[in-house]
């Protein structure tokens, strides 16, 4: 047996598994007592295979991976947090929008009132324009 095949024996029984039986191929089969997740460790047993099967093991009795380092949850929640912050800002936009059309308005009741009373003073004058 060669160190890599032994080394990957070593590590997929440290994380729990036991040896269950080998078939007529020489393939290994060991057992995870808590869930039942079985994993087949080949004959021949390169690097990549060896960190394929390893990853395997780890993924079927639920532990993390190097692999999967995208956590769905903190992505969807990061997501969530920003498009509640975009409406947030549209809504602030949106009020601050309303407040600028209510001053003009304003403004410009203002200069109309200014334009009758200097047409009215005008007028009372006599000076024309």
């Amino acid at each position: 047996m060669i160190k890599r095949a032994r080394d990957l024996i070593r590590d997929v029984e440290a994380l729990g598994y036991e040896f269950d039986h080998t078939n007529s191929k020489g393939t290994s089969f060991y057992v995870h007592p808590d869930t039942g997740a079985q994993v087949r460790l080949p004959t021949g047993v390169d690097e990549r295979v060896a960190r394929s099967v390893l990853d395997d093991a780890r993924h079927s009795i639920g532990l993390p991976t190097k692999d999967n380092k995208r956590h769905p949850d903190l992505i969807r929640q990061r997501q969530d947090a920003e498009r509640e912050l975009d409406r947030a800002r549209s809504r602030a936009q949106a009020a601050i929008g309303a407040a600028v059309r209510d001053a003009e308005e304003a403004l410009r009741a203002a200069e109309r009132r200014l334009a009758w009373w200097d047409r009215l003073v005008r007028e009372a004058s006599g000076v024309t324009v």
